[in-house]
């Protein structure tokens, strides 16, 4: 692996032994009860599915190999947790385990080329979003550290000029992409203080990747290729122009994203239908204050409901069939059923618990309806997963349900009937996927 130049920023600055306590938990431990607490609530089902999926209450694998911890996707299943205010316990203990184990994310040891900018970023998000501190997270200014990698006008030949761009000092830059420039731009935003402000230069660095349709790619074009829109990079880089305040690049993003959006309310990426773009793209239609019931709705109809395996409810499938992508597509999906953006989401004030989805128990009686009569409420009709998953019909307001359960039954139905049952409780790829 190459080794970083003399002339690069500190890899990680360490701060005093007092800083490096875990951050403070969010909420209290809940009293111990005889059975968990159950939703009918999509956002909340996915938050509680994400928590019961961290290996030893705290992060989350890789699946290529099911024992490498994966800093990235445990990053994201806080903030899917956060934006369903859910699973605040799990929510703890997972930005704890990032804050002690973030020397590894960034890479402070050059293992794989770090460095990287796209992980203080995404570290410094989870101190945001948590209540830490983004200046002493598990010991490490990440902000400052981030700020380092930006390059400056003139003074960093491997810099090429690229005032603004958030880069390391190895010959690939340590990924640049339109996702770490959009995240470190979101965390530069958010911070608690404001001389934490995102640099013009680094914001111009961002529109400049736009095409001219509107959309963003994912990755920059290089060597004179055509510049490519595709969902998710136009869904970053719109959410962190929102938090620039770029008005007008942002308008432009919103609009292709919204010219692309299936009539069934689906995005497209990696050439099919998939629950993590079409989660991306409401971040960032919400973000804009841009309608995304319809999609929301899809996202709905891609969660597992009452009517699948007990271990598997709550899950957003990627394309409508469970498998071992289930668990990141829920992390993005949960953002997405909550229809709430990373620009605004927060842990404060998530109810401790992983909930389990509530689902009514079998009726003895062949006169009681296991669904709503159509005209208790229009809105009440359940929709169907591929495989017969029954599924909340589509809310008025994105991302809450009306009256309908996640099942498909009302919530007036589950009160009469007196309760609900408990849901049963290499190298190169490791290097490449630490880019954000």
């Amino acid at each position: 692996m190459p080794t970083l130049r003399a002339s690069r920023p500190s890899a990680v600055r360490r701060l005093p032994a007092a800083a490096l306590a875990a951050p403070a938990l969010l909420l209290a431990a809940p009293a111990a009860t005889a059975a968990p607490a159950t939703t009918t609530e999509p956002a909340r089902a996915a938050a509680g599915y994400l928590a019961r999926q961290l290996v030893g209450g705290t992060h989350y694998v890789f699946d290529f190999d099911g024992t490498t911890p994966d800093q990235g996707l445990t990053a994201d299943g806080v903030f899917g947790m956060s934006a369903a205010k859910a699973s605040g316990t799990a929510i703890a203990a997972a930005s704890g385990w990032l804050a002690a184990n973030s020397a590894d994310y960034i890479d402070a040891g050059n293992a794989f080329g770090g460095p990287f900018p796209g992980s203080y970023a995404k570290l410094a998000l989870v101190a945001e979003v948590t209540g830490a501190d983004p200046h002493a997270f598990g010991g490490v200014d990440l902000l400052a550290d981030l700020r380092a990698l930006e390059c400056p006008a003139t003074g960093r030949a491997e810099c090429a000029g690229t005032a603004g761009l958030f880069r390391n000092a190895t010959p690939d830059g340590g990924y640049p992409n339109v996702v770490t420039q959009s995240l470190a731009i979101l965390a530069l935003v958010r911070s608690p203080r404001p001389a934490d402000r995102p640099s013009d230069a680094a914001v111009d660095v961002l529109v400049g990747q736009q095409c001219g349709d509107g959309g963003f790619p994912s990755l920059f074009p290089t060597g004179g290729a055509a510049c490519v829109s595709d969902v998710d990079g136009t869904a970053f880089a719109a959410q962190a122009l929102v938090a620039a305040g770029r008005t007008a690049a942002t308008t432009s993003a919103l609009d292709w994203l919204a010219s692309v959006r299936r009539p069934d309310g689906s995005f497209v990426g990696n050439g099919t239908p998939n629950s993590n773009s079409t989660a991306l793209a409401v971040q960032a239609l919400a973000a804009g204050e841009r309608d995304a019931t319809a999609s929301v709705a899809w996202l709905r109809s891609r969660q597992v409901g009452c009517a699948g395996p007990a271990a598997q409810r709550g899950a957003v499938t990627y394309a409508g069939t469970f498998d071992a992508t289930a668990l990141r597509a829920t992390a993005q999906a949960a953002l997405g059923l909550a229809a709430v953006p990373l620009t605004t989401v927060t842990a404060a004030g998530a109810a401790p618990e992983a909930a389990v989805l509530a689902c009514a128990s079998p009726s003895p009686s062949p006169s009681v309806s296991p669904t709503a009569s159509p005209t208790a409420s229009p809105t009440a009709a359940p929709t169907s997963a591929p495989g017969g998953v029954p599924t909340a019909s589509p809310s008025p307001r994105p991302g809450l349900p009306a009256t309908s359960g996640i099942d498909g039954t009302t919530t007036a139905w589950l009160a009469g009937i007196g309760g609900a049952l408990v849901a049963a409780g290499a190298v190169a790829l490791l290097a490449a996927r630490r880019r954000a």
